[in-house]
């Protein structure tokens, strides 16, 4: 909310102080998700069966910042994309282990 209106543009930018002062009152934190629960429309629920129970399904985004065409974004450099997607990896093992 800004101003009293949801402005989504904007979210990330509201988020990051609140953020970086989680992370400096709680130094070990090494991750920090970003989840989401919409995206889809009213009604559409995204659910499995896993082991005869109904399970929340997921989905890992990493945002590559670039362009099939003309590559990387200079403005959204991001040090950490193939740790990134190496984590994303691993989680996806991990989960699909369970």
């Amino acid at each position: 909310m800004v101003n009293g209106k949801l402005d989504r543009n904007k979210a990330y930018d509201q988020a990051r102080s609140g953020v970086k002062n989680i992370l400096k009152a709680n130094p070990s934190i090494s991750l920090v998700l970003d989840i989401h629960r919409d995206g889809v429309r009213e009604g559409v629920k995204l659910v499995t069966t896993v082991n005869n129970k109904p399970t929340a399904q997921i989905m890992f985004f990493n945002g590559m910042s670039r362009f099939r065409g003309t590559g990387d974004i200079d403005y959204l450099y991001n040090p950490n994309l193939r740790d990134n997607l190496a984590l994303s990896l691993q989680m996806k093992m991990t989960a699909e282990a369970y």
